[in-house]
């Protein structure tokens, strides 16, 4: 079983993320797993908002990188049913 560890951090708008990248290179992920965490619609994120566009083209290319890239979550099923989120990105998770 591969050992998960959360790593959360809101994008605002702005991505490359400096924290995220120092995070990912400190080598504290050497044995772990990490998830990009999405709210599913604008209605389940308030703020920071992630559109399909800017996940595919920005933000995936970036953290697949990684060794340690395990895949996207969205938050949640519902908003995600509604706004077919995952079946815009399905392809280039």
């Amino acid at each position: 079983m591969v050992p998960v560890t959360s790593l959360s951090r809101l994008l605002y708008n702005t991505f490359p993320d400096n924290w995220l990248d120092r995070a990912l290179h400190t080598g504290l992920f050497d044995y772990d797993v990490f998830f990009v965490g999405l709210p599913a619609s604008r209605a389940a994120a308030g703020n920071g908002f992630v559109t399909t566009d800017v996940l595919i083209s920005q933000v995936l290319p970036f953290v697949k990188g990684s060794p340690k890239y395990g895949g996207v979550m969205l938050w949640n099923k519902y908003t995600d049913d509604q706004s077919g989120y995952s079946s815009r990105i399905k392809d280039s998770v």
